[in-house]
């Protein structure tokens, strides 16, 4: 793994070299992500076999028509409180039949300030029951559940979790809403908005910012511009900005 990411990134670093070699540019500086553990969030589907479930991944095959099914028990590039909950969980799942029944996936949404939101979803109803044993295992778990599907959505704590930057000296908190986008890779986001904030360091402009997210940079920034007008289309994304902005 560490000899393929380093190939990567010299790939990466000698082709935009390249691409921008004629406008004679100062070198590229590199900020290098963890090899490990630095994903925040991850998606597996739930396999049943007749005596057993666990979480899996497809591999296309060269038809572009059939796939593979990969058994996942480990997954190296999710943060390391994913991997440490996901044996635990799955174990859980499988002793109830409550929440394991057409069980079809798993999504993980980590943070950096020891967050966790799993979302379940099913291929049937979900009734008082389920609801239950979801509270129970939320609550054995110390984590956040939601359960979906078709036309269902039911909360289990929140459906959202709370990141935390410190910053230029200061703490930036960021609600992160299931299904909406957020930067997967905490610790290279840091090192952008590091990058982003030293670049307009003596700035006394007006800054617009378009499709600003959760204003994951809109907060930040606002510290460097005298004025930010940011802009966004996804409600989701707008309320999530809203309450960053007020925290």
């Amino acid at each position: 793994m560490t000899s393929s990411y380093r190939q990567q990134l010299q790939t990466k670093i000698d082709r935009i070299t390249a691409q921008f070699s004629e406008y004679t540019p100062p070198a590229l500086e590199v900020f290098e992500s963890p090899e490990q553990h630095f994903r925040m969030r991850a998606e597996f589907r739930i396999w049943h076999t007749d005596h057993d479930m666990f979480y899996a991944m497809f591999e296309r095959n060269d038809d572009d028509k059939q796939k593979t099914v990969i058994r996942i028990d480990e997954f190296p590039i999710a943060d390391k409180s994913i991997n440490d909950l996901m044996p635990r969980l799955l174990e859980e799942l499988k002793a109830e039949p409550k929440l394991s029944t057409r069980l079809f996936e798993a999504d993980f949404l980590a943070t950096l300030s020891d967050e966790m939101l799993v979302t379940l979803i099913y291929h049937r109803k979900l009734d008082q029951e389920w609801e239950q044993a979801a509270k129970a295992l939320a609550e054995k778990l110390d984590i956040k559940i939601m359960g979906r599907s078709r036309g269902q959505k039911i909360i289990i704590g929140d459906d959202f979790v709370v990141e935390e930057f410190e910053l230029l000296g200061r703490s930036f908190k960021y609600k992160q809403i299931e299904s909406s986008f957020t930067q997967p890779n905490a610790e290279v986001c840091k090192k952008m908005l590091q990058w982003a904030c030293d670049a307009a360091e003596g700035s006394k402009k007006h800054l617009l910012e378009l499709y600003c997210g959760n204003g994951n940079f809109t907060l930040p920034l606002s510290l460097k511009f005298e004025r930010v007008l940011a802009t966004e289309l996804a409600k989701s994304s707008v309320y999530a900005a809203q309450w960053n902005i007020e925290q």
